[in-house]
Order: structure tokens, then C-alpha cells, then sequence
């Protein structure tokens, strides 16, 4: 799937970047899950590129159970919802048709997060996305979400 960057008529040069948000099972009971966020990048065509910075605003009502290579830069309000504005600079290189995983279990970045009967039921009431920017060097940021309601299973 081919992500544009907000307002582009013509595709910039890097614009055919795949990004794949999911989520992997830590562990789970019957009263708490715990999952580890998995983001993952694919540049579709060349030149390569030199490091990126990836941005999150991820939802204050879903706890983080573990940050790791993350710098947490505060919350915003958006709408009705409170975010935690959290961004991760990389240098590694993205290479034409090679998937990255930028963030997971056994990754230089880990954002480990946890849903229980509370925050699933706060989230069926009031519905909200993990909102994300990928910044290159030389391209406009490569925005999108992800509804929260797909980041677990519960």
C-alpha cells in the first residue's frame, strides 16, 4: 500500500514507502494483556536512505508498561483525546525492497504496552488512533494512524 505525504499532488522521489503497524503477544491472562508495538518499513524504490526520525502520538490512556530508545516529549491534547508525544531517531539505513523492523522485542526500540478490562472499555466508548510521522532527510514526512482497536486482542 503506497502512503502519500498530507496535501502531495506528485509523489516525491521516496514517497513509495510501505509502513506496517501491528502488535506481537507478550503475555496475557485473563485480566491483563501486554503487548509489544511492531512497526515495520519497506522502501519500494531507490536511492536508499540514511536514518529517519519516527514520531508517535500514542494514546495516554493506554499504559506503557516498557519505553526503550524512545524520547518522550511531553503530551499534546488533539480533540477530545491527550497524547504522548514520543519520537525515535534512528541512523540505520533503509534499503530499497529490504523491510526494516524499527521497533519490537530484540530491537534498539521497544515500546512494550498493556490493555485491560478498563482502558478496553474506555476505548470502545471513546475510539482513538496511534498517529505516526516518518521524517527523512530529504522527503516530506510519511504521516498516518492506526485505530487502537487493532493493536490488541482482547
Amino acid at each position: 500500500m503506497e502512503i502519500l505525504p498530507k496535501g502531495a499532488e506528485q509523489p516525491p522521489a521516496f514517497s513509495l514507502l510501505r509502513v506496517e503497524i501491528g502488535w506481537k503477544k507478550v503475555t496475557r491472562n485473563q485480566a491483563l494483556h501486554q503487548y509489544s508495538l511492531a512497526i515495520t518499513v519497506c522502501l519500494e524504490r531507490p536511492p536508499r536512505i540514511d536514518g529517519f526520525r519516527l514520531s508517535l502520538k500514542w494514546p495516554v490512556r493506554v499504559r506503557i508498561r516498557e519505553l526503550v530508545g524512545f524520547v518522550d516529549d511531553g503530551q499534546v491534547q488533539i480533540g477530545e483525546h491527550t497524547y504522548r508525544r514520543l519520537r525515535y531517531d534512528s541512523t540505520e539505513q533503509l534499503w530499497p525492497g529490504c523491510p526494516a523492523e524499527i521497533t519490537g522485542v530484540g530491537r534498539q526500540s521497544k515500546l512494550i504496552y498493556e490493555y485491560d478490562h478498563d482502558i478496553w472499555r474506555c476505548l470502545e466508548r471513546r475510539p482513538c488512533d496511534l498517529l505516526y510521522s516518518l521524517n527523512l532527510p530529504t522527503a516530506l514526512p510519511v504521516e498516518g494512524k492506526k485505530p487502537m482497536h487493532e493493536l490488541n486482542y482482547f
